[in-house]
């Protein structure tokens, strides 16, 4: 992204106001110095119904804010079936577990057309070694990530008449 580019997206100027990236997102938290840091190795990307972002396995190494759209993570039983585990939706992070060098889990399929950022781990990494600011938004994530798996496995009983 050019400097232009890099302020306009930290004024609200550009499209980066209407996909809440400074409310709802993993770098909600940063100032304008950490964003210029950060936010020019970063593609923002446009995928459709059906594409996937990645499998169980695959080790991209970047992460993706969804911007706008749905992605659904999916998850395979040794029988082959597949169960969706969770939903994603703008401001969600998808592979967020490759930020401790783990493989994906699931795989992410785009089931409403999608804008998201792709962010490198190498760039989560850096930031992470210069602010503190990004430790609390990675928290935040993997605390709703828990609580969601909580809610779906409080509701499983009542879901199957148990």
């Amino acid at each position: 992204m050019r400097e232009p580019d890099i302020e306009q997206a930290w004024r609200g100027r550009a499209e980066c106001r209407e996909c809440g990236i400074r409310d709802l997102v993993l770098f909600a938290d940063l100032h304008h110095p950490d964003f210029a840091l950060i936010h020019r190795p970063i593609d923002d990307l446009h995928y459709g119904s059906g594409s996937t972002l990645y499998r169980p396995g695959d080790r991209p190494g970047h992460v993706f804010t969804i911007r706008a759209g749905l992605v659904k993570l999916v998850q395979y039983l040794p029988s082959g079936d597949r169960r969706i585990v969770r939903l994603l939706r703008r401001g969600d992070l998808a592979g967020i577990e490759v930020l401790v060098d783990q493989p994906c889990q699931h795989e992410a399929v785009v089931l409403e057309p999608i804008r998201a950022c792709r962010i490198p781990v190498t760039v989560v990494e850096q930031l992470s070694r210069g602010t503190s600011r990004l430790h609390r938004q990675l928290l935040a994530r993997w605390q709703r990530a828990v609580s969601d798996a909580d809610a779906w496995l409080t509701a499983l009983p009542a879901l199957l008449g148990l």
